[in-house]
């Protein structure tokens, strides 16, 4: 909607410097990861916010139930707790948040890393 150029913006707060259905796609990768649970939440809703009906969002986060990912727990090569650590995800908690937050999920390709792809869920009646 805002032409067909790639555009960067960095923002300081939750909120997208976007008006409402803005783009067709919104990609967010390997940045969910970094937030705690209620942040990742608030920019899954911009981008919500910010995308067209009938476009997509894709981003990922990493596996929970993925073994290497346990086994880097398990040895202490995550730091934990710090500011920096990964906030691990299951595709469990994804299928019960993202139809809450107004998403459908399309594809959902399970790895070390979960990457999902979604769409604006359409309004009840």
């Amino acid at each position: 909607r805002l032409g067909r150029t790639v555009r960067l913006a960095r923002t300081v707060s939750w909120e997208l410097p976007f008006p409402a259905a803005a783009f067709d796609a919104v990609v967010c990768q390997r940045t969910l990861y970094a937030m705690d649970p209620e942040a990742a939440v608030r920019l899954l809703k911009e981008m919500r916010r910010v995308l067209a009906p009938g476009g997509r969002i894709a981003f990922n986060l990493p596996n929970f139930e993925h073994p290497d990912h346990a086994a880097r727990l398990a040895a202490g090569l995550t730091p934990w707790p710090s500011p920096t650590r990964p906030r691990y995800w299951t595709p469990g908690m994804l299928r019960a948040l993202l139809p809450r937050l107004g998403l459908r999920i399309l594809s959902l390709r399970q790895g070390a890393w979960l990457d999902a792809v979604v769409s604006r869920a359409p309004r009840r009646a």
